[in-house]
């Protein structure tokens, strides 16, 4: 058992932080490992805002379902 499973789940950041803003969300990385995975899938008029990667709201279960599918955890 790795040190990490020993601490509460909200000891950790998420590693992609999940918002919404009407009609567009934002999936910000919160470390370089999620960058790189954001910046290498495709969705259909994606760009990045600074450092999120903005999306239509109706990308976002099967973004979120890659995601986690890749290991990562989105809040």
């Amino acid at each position: 058992m790795s040190v990490r499973e020993n601490l509460p789940s909200t000891f950790f950041a998420p590693d992609i932080s999940l918002a919404y803003h009407g009609t567009i969300a934002l999936l910000r990385p919160n470390n370089l490992k999620a960058r790189r995975w954001l910046s290498e899938i495709t969705v259909e008029g994606a760009r990045f805002l600074a450092s999120s990667l903005a999306i239509e709201p109706h990308h976002v279960p099967s973004v979120v379902h890659a995601a986690t599918d890749a290991g990562f955890v989105v809040h």
